[in-house]
């Protein structure tokens, strides 16, 4: 089902389902009409639309369209809905295309898909295939990061409707608020070796380098490495957190940010904290699991 952009004329393209949450954004709720007319256009003239915004059902959806025959699946939103339909395609052959209608795309700018929607289609449906890996835990799967403490607290609901409203700029509003929350414990593990104990502000499992604003909160990930990157915040007043920012643009050592890179990792807290995947938030817990599954997903990128 590889097919080339100078061929799309050519050709006819089937067993494509899209993975549109309309609940996501305006963008996303808006653009079914766009996507449709521009699929078209591309050779794509019947695919199988999901638009299931409950909690649990895309994933769900994704999976059934999967068995009864979708060989592409598009992911048309952020980091959340592409993560949804990871879910639904694991452990079959399916492939995924990603059409970032989010507000920050990570995994998205990371692979450098254009944001632009017209060029992310014929990238998704004429790109290159290049195999992911994967994090796993045991809220379910990830490709941007895992993460407890502030990092989660930013993913709240309350927090998630500030993003669609004005964008990025809520991340940096959120992480203002939350700058002062009581940091707690940890004891990390990676890979079966020593216990590490740490006051920590923020825990984090992650599988790309680069984040939106200029942040490169865990600069040696690499999405098709094999490893996962732990990442734990700990700064120490407000000067320490003026360590962390000029750490995470690069600025400075890293002495209040500290990265081990791990196959697997646990992590145990003294206190439940706020959990997220990709940006959802999924609830708290005390402790984090994460393993790598190494080149797991195909994902169409481009040429």
């Amino acid at each position: 089902m590889t097919h080339h952009g100078s061929e799309a004329a050519g050709h006819r393209i089937t067993n494509v389902a899209v993975l549109l949450r309309p609940s996501v954004s305006r963008a996303a709720r808006d653009s079914r009409t766009r996507l449709g007319e521009l699929l078209r256009a591309a050779g794509c003239d019947d695919p199988e639309w999901i638009t299931v915004a409950a909690p649990g059902w895309p994933s769900t959806a994704v999976r059934a369209a999967v068995a009864s025959g979708a060989r592409l699946v598009l992911a048309a939103g952020g980091d959340g809905t592409v993560r949804a339909a990871v879910e639904g395609i694991w452990g079959s052959a399916a492939v995924l295309g990603i059409l970032p209608l989010g507000t920050a795309n990570v995994l998205a700018r990371n692979l450098g898909i254009p944001r632009q929607l017209e060029a992310a289609i014929q990238v998704a449906l004429f790109g290159r295939e290049r195999a992911l890996d994967v994090g796993r835990t045991q809220e379910g799967l990830f490709l941007v990061a895992a993460g407890m403490g502030l990092d989660a607290r930013m993913m709240s609901a309350r927090e998630a409707r500030a993003r669609h409203r004005v964008g990025l700029v809520a991340y940096v509003a959120s992480a203002l608020r939350h700058l002062a929350d009581p940091a707690f414990e940890v004891a990390v593990e990676c890979d079966g070796g020593a216990q590490l104990q740490r006051l920590v502000a923020a825990a984090l499992v992650g599988n790309v380098a680069r984040l939106p604003l200029g942040i490169r909160l865990h600069p040696g990930a690499v999405v098709d490495d094999g490893r996962l990157e732990v990442v734990l915040i700990h700064p120490r007043g407000p000067v320490g957190w003026i360590r962390v920012a000029a750490a995470l643009v690069g600025l400075s050592d890293r002495g209040a940010v500290e990265l081990l890179p791990a196959r697997r990792v646990e992590i145990r807290a003294t206190s439940p904290q706020p959990m997220e995947l990709d940006g959802d938030a999924v609830g708290w817990a005390t402790s984090l699991t994460a393993q790598v599954h190494p080149r797991a997903v195909l994902v169409r990128v481009p040429r």
